[in-house]
């Protein structure tokens, strides 16, 4: 049975709990924090197994190491893609994720608004390897489809946007990429999986900054990149040699933020409610950003396939 049909219809709770079952070695209920770098092999074929194994759990810690593993698996099981691999920032696994699959030669749709560090990667550092980029309206799902040229390998969404929390009719774009062979990343950081699955729209690669909802309590800074094993075997080597690697002991404040990522969303919703309307009126506020907020200029949120209502 496919690891995905084997939670099939659970609640995220009740996820978050027994996805990493599989690849629990210690019984541990609660993840341990392994302080070693390296791990001890028994012999030297064991150690070549461990050396060419992608992704091993006990090689190196750069590569990973078995709590890392078991986070991977908690949110792949969330977003519903086959694997994930974890990063030392959300940025770490954006930047991973593009030089990845694009190189020089290759075109890239992106959107007007990102988070300020995606929108340094499209502005500078791609055209500076050879990679060309085309901003749209993410709103606009036709200004998608004009900007896609012969040599399109990547869309990049993020939906919603931070901080205008603008959204993109996700699979749309995605149905408009898929003739075209063409790869969709989306950075599903403000709504999680808890609000918006970008994969069962359609999506190729969701990736996280893991420092925020995920994570929930403002004591890691982490990414992920969640994916099918194709895809993941490409960026895995490109994630070794940059070394965006996973701190040692953020997997457990990780494994918490994960299983607590509901009940906080719970809150979030329940909170803004009357505040769009006070802002609006308000002499003091330059403006609100608050989802649902009719002065957001966006999609209807229902329309986008995102459940997000809440700050």
């Amino acid at each position: 049975m496919d690891e995905r049909e084997k939670f099939d219809g659970f609640r995220n709770e009740t996820l978050v709990i027994h996805a990493d079952e599989e690849v629990v070695e210690d019984g541990t209920v609660a993840p341990a924090i392994y302080y070693s770098a390296t791990f001890r092999a028994r012999d030297a074929a064991e150690f070549r197994e461990m050396a060419s194994t992608s992704r091993h759990p006990r090689y190196y810690t750069r590569y990973g190491n078995p709590v890392h593993e078991r986070v991977a698996k908690v949110i792949a099981g969330l977003e519903g893609t086959e694997t994930a691999i974890m990063t030392g920032s959300g940025m770490g696994a954006i930047a991973t994720t593009l030089l990845a699959l694009v190189q020089a030669g290759d075109h890239v749709i992106a959107q007007t608004r990102h988070y300020m560090g995606t929108a340094k990667i499209m502005d500078e550092m791609l055209p500076k390897f050879g990679v060309e980029v085309t901003l749209v309206e993410q709103t606009d799902v036709g200004a998608f489809e004009k900007a896609v040229r012969p040599n399109t390998k990547l869309i990049m969404l993020e939906s919603p946007a931070n901080p205008t929390m603008v959204v993109t009719d996700i699979a749309a774009v995605t149905e408009l990429a898929r003739p075209h062979g063409i790869i969709v990343v989306a950075d599903n950081t403000f709504a999680t999986p808890i609000n918006q699955r970008p994969h069962d729209l359609g999506v190729d690669v969701v990736v996280h900054s893991a420092t925020k909802y995920l994570g929930g309590h403002h004591d890691l800074t982490a990414g992920v990149i969640c994916t099918r094993e194709d895809l993941a075997e490409r960026i895995w080597q490109t994630h070794i040699s940059l070394g965006s690697s996973f701190r040692r002991w953020m997997p457990g404040c990780c494994f918490g933020g994960c299983a607590r990522c509901r009940s906080g969303w719970n809150g979030s919703m329940r909170t803004p409610s009357p505040w769009p309307a006070f802002w609006r009126s308000s002499r003091r506020s330059s403006g609100c950003t608050i989802p649902g907020c009719p002065a957001i200029r966006s999609m209807n949120w229902r329309n986008a396939r995102c459940a997000v209502s809440g700050a």
